[in-house]
């Protein structure tokens, strides 16, 4: 193979770019890469990355370049290998992180902060659209150590509900990690203990926005994504309060406001009262910009129950009109 052929195959899969030291691996010699940036069939990117003239810019490109550019080892971590797991409120950007597997300590590279991790779990090191990135549940460890607890412990749960990982995973990681005494262990231990290996996360932002509301007000949190039904199976519902059996369906403006929608919902919230589960309904803008009403709501429909009361039937189609 030429070595403009060995080039472009390497290049082709790494979003247009090549490494001098993968090169030089390849067989390739510095004068020989040194002429073909001078013709300008290849760019300069920092002094070990090199790409294909003519390629587009894209995130790829962007996260593959910090990790070539890194010491030999190097992959994708923290806020970044967050965003390459398509982890909300993440997006890969100019503040870049990779992680080697030996010791060492931080220091900042020429495109992403560089660290050493000499306890890395090797199984956790993994490769997803051709760029190499810690495994989500080593994500979410290194993620304690630079962010706050409260952001690990929402990206947590998004990559729990988005079935990146499991309770098991991180708890596991937990006994290896702390053998170390690694930053963001204290973190991650006060998270984990909150959420024991068979804890069902939130399946949206929405639900989690519900549940911290009444949690914050003093109620108990609700269970979530609980399958319902009496003789036969009713569906999965979004909340459930198990001491009084009061579920709490939380519906958004886009997927529940149409008549269609609005029919199936009332069918299902009557079989779901029939057999025996009482049920109040929130909109998405009222959980979001009138957190007020839901409380009262909650806890008004949680007070009768209490005492032994029976719910009127909770119609939330008319109160579509309170969007604003």
């Amino acid at each position: 193979m030429s070595i403009d052929d060995l080039i472009w195959s390497t290049a082709e899969g790494q979003y247009g770019l090549v490494g001098r030291r993968q090169m030089r691996e390849l067989g390739a010699t510095r004068a020989q890469m040194s002429h073909r940036v001078h013709k300008g069939l290849l760019k300069e990117i920092t002094l070990e990355v090199l790409e294909v003239s003519g390629t587009p810019p894209s995130d790829g490109k962007t996260a593959m370049a910090a990790v070539l550019d890194g010491p030999l080892g190097s992959v994708l971590s923290h806020t970044s290998a967050a965003a390459w797991w398509d982890l909300p409120g993440f997006r890969i950007g100019s503040h870049l992180h990779v992680t080697v597997p030996r010791q060492g300590a931080p220091r900042r590279g020429r495109l992403s902060v560089v660290h050493y991790q000499k306890d890395l779990p090797r199984d956790e090191l993994l490769v997803l659209r051709g760029v190499p990135v810690c495994s989500p549940a080593l994500t979410i460890f290194h993620l304690a150590a630079i962010v706050s607890e409260k952001r690990t412990a929402r990206a947590c749960d998004n990559g729990w509900s988005m079935r990146l990982f499991d309770g098991y995973d991180l708890h596991h990681l937990l006994k290896l990690l702390a053998r170390s005494g690694r930053d963001g262990i204290g973190p991650m231990r006060s998270i984990l203990n909150d959420r024991p290996p068979e804890y069902v996360p939130p399946q949206s932002g929405l639900e989690a926005r519900y549940c911290q509301l009444v949690v914050d007000d003093g109620m108990p949190e609700p269970e979530r994504q609980v399958n319902l039904g009496g003789t036969r199976w009713i569906g999965r519902v979004d909340t459930r309060f198990v001491d009084v059996g009061l579920v709490v369906e939380l519906l958004s403006v886009r997927h529940h406001a149409s008549l269609l929608d609005a029919a199936a919902d009332r069918e299902r919230f009557l079989a779901l009262t029939d057999a025996g589960h009482p049920v109040i309904a929130f909109w998405d803008f009222e959980v979001w910009h009138d957190p007020g009403f839901v409380v009262r709501a909650t806890r008004s429909a949680r007070s009768t129950l209490l005492a032994g009361g029976t719910l009127l039937p909770d119609d939330p189609f008319s109160r579509i009109k309170r969007n604003p």
